[in-house]
């Protein structure tokens, strides 16, 4: 089965999700999606989201493709960033 890691806005809660408008990038095997979560939320797409937080979500292309909503609340997420934090914290030192 292929695998898709998705990025979501969503509100503080969680109830309200939104898909990004980000190329999904595809896998060979869940664990692998989920290994890439930590490095997507970093991204630029998830750091300019203009979203409470964003949730990485590694979902079967069957249920990517299906999806036509952006909120598959039966997928939890791999990874969550909270960008309040983000947008108050240091720049990290090169």
């Amino acid at each position: 089965m292929i695998f898709a890691l998705i990025l979501f806005g969503c509100a503080d809660d969680g109830s309200q999700c939104q898909k990004l408008a980000a190329t999904p990038k595809h896998y060979e095997a869940r664990v692998l999606c989920e290994a890439d979560a930590e490095m997507a939320l970093e991204s630029d797409v998830a750091l300019s989201a203009d979203y409470p937080s964003v949730e990485a979500r590694c979902l079967p292309i069957s249920a990517n493709v299906a999806m036509s909503s952006g909120e598959p609340r039966e997928n939890q997420p791999v990874a969550s960033l909270r960008l309040a934090s983000v947008q108050s914290a240091q720049p990290r030192p090169r």
